[in-house]
């Protein structure tokens, strides 16, 4: 893909592979704290507790310390202990398991960091996680964002130099005669 023209369309080669060396690192610091939470869920499920596996919001939210604190705090604690033991028992294994500590005991500031819209505003101002349909969106995008942005302007006919009367007045295109 680096090496055809299609990389353009996700921000460039330099820019995709940027893109995709971060998606890893996030994807593998994330991915012990998404194991928690699924055990967890299971675990009390199991156990006949009803828990509630609501959606993501797709609002503008941000993670509070304390909510982040709430929500993983145990689990950093947990895991500081785990791999202190396991250092202590087995040096040699600590270092193959530290991805997985490490990401849950960093779960509290990544939790509250990775939660700011500003993250992934400075990401796209740097052209990285960009797809294809951001870089040259198709027709019907095309048309829907300029529909959205004259919701909030004048219509375009009123932007037209050509579609002014000799008097200045601003009025609608002509029909075209049937």
């Amino acid at each position: 893909m680096l090496k055809r023209r299609s990389a353009r369309t996700f921000g460039g080669g330099v820019r995709l592979s940027v893109s995709v060396l971060l998606e890893i690192l996030l994807s593998s610091l994330l991915a012990p704290i998404r194991m928690v939470f699924h055990s967890r869920f299971v675990l009390l499920n199991l156990l006949g507790r009803t828990v509630g596996w609501r959606s993501q919001g797709r609002e503008e939210i941000t993670t509070t310390l304390r909510e982040a604190l709430r929500h993983h705090g145990l689990d950093s604690l947990f895991a500081s202990a785990w791999g202190a033991g396991l250092f202590w028992l087995s040096p040699g294994y600590f270092w193959w398991v530290t991805p997985v500590i490490g990401a849950l005991i960093l779960s509290v500031p990544l939790s509250v960091y990775t939660s700011r819209a500003s993250l992934g505003e400075r990401a796209r101002r740097r052209g990285l996680f960009v797809i294809p349909e951001e870089s040259a969106p198709p027709l019907p995008t095309k048309l829907w964002q300029e529909a959205q942005l004259s919701r909030n302007s004048s219509p375009p006919w009123a932007r037209s130099p050509s579609r002014r009367s000799p008097e200045g007045t601003v009025g609608p295109p002509p029909f075209a005669s049937t």
